[in-house]
């Protein structure tokens, strides 16, 4: 199989971890968050779990067993509520378990796209028979991520403004302290039968149970240039392509299509081989 044209490394900087915001967003240079920025005191505590340290091992995480016979994995929403309602729609009523791959939220293109595409989750995820889903797992991102480090008392200017440059909407604020439990508690992989479902990708060489939390969120080379030796095919989103297509490959299968920009987001449809597969998520 041919390689993947070259990824869309607009997304954040290895380095930096700092994104171009969408133009007119909050993060971009005509927006003041110096009131906001004041009123970081009176923020509700950010549990300290291992979330909040980057460096992390995976061990250190629990882990809960799970196993669905279709899969219906969903690439980074980023606030595109409407594009969320339009890709829904055939898997409702299938039986299936849905999969989000993390960055739920900002870069919103619509108004209010954050709130709209959160409640329509928790929605579903509270009661995913009502709607003809065997469950909703909602894996973290490196946005779900920024935003509970910018919540956290006594949070650094440096963790805010990383937030705000990165698309992000400081009106979701109160939302998102109401249902800080819930952000906490985002597993970072989810592994069903042979597919293992991880935001970013993964450190190759490296056992599942002794990866870094910090690469499960935000790593891009060299997970994106050579395969990674894992017994799993890994299904991520994170790092977009130039063309804004799914990156098929025999160890892993990128869906981040960037919605966003291009108007376009991916639900994946998987079928689990066996019944009686093992799975296993990884979380706080």
């Amino acid at each position: 199989m041919s390689s993947a044209p070259a990824p869309a490394w607009a997304s954040c900087s290895a380095t930096s971890r700092r994104c171009p915001p969408p133009r007119g967003s909050p993060g971009s240079s005509t927006f003041s968050a110096r009131s906001w920025l004041c009123s970081r005191a009176t923020r509700s505590a950010a549990a300290r779990t291992c979330a909040g340290n980057r460096s992390a091992p995976a061990s250190t995480c629990g882990r809960a067993t799970m196993s669905r016979p279709e899969v219906v994995a969903i690439g980074d929403v980023h606030g595109c509520a409407s594009l969320l309602e339009q890709e829904l729609a055939p898997h409702l009523d299938s039986g299936a378990e849905l999969i989000f791959l993390g960055d739920l939220i900002d870069r919103a293109p619509e108004a209010d796209g954050d709130r709209r595409v959160l409640e329509r989750v928790w929605q579903l995820q509270e009661n995913p028979a009502a709607y003809g889903l065997a469950a909703v797992t909602v894996l973290r991102g490196n946005h779900e991520q920024m935003l509970l480090k910018a919540m956290a008392p006594r949070a650094p200017d440096e963790d805010v403004e990383l937030w705000l440059c990165n698309g992000a909407n400081p009106d979701l604020l109160p939302l998102a302290r109401e249902r800080q439990t819930w952000f906490e508690q985002l597993p970072y992989t989810a592994v069903r039968g042979r597919y293992l479902f991880v935001h970013a990708g993964v450190r190759p060489d490296i056992r599942l149970e002794h990866q870094a939390t910090d690469d499960l969120i935000w790593i891009r080379k060299p997970f994106l240039s050579r395969p990674h030796g894992l017994p799993y095919t890994v299904v991520h989103g994170h790092t977009f392509r130039h063309d804004f297509k799914v990156t098929r490959l025999p160890h892993r299968i990128g869906i981040d299509t960037g919605a966003y920009l291009s108007g376009t987001l991916t639900a994946l449809k998987l079928r689990i081989p066996s019944p009686h597969s093992h799975s296993m998520e990884i979380s706080v």
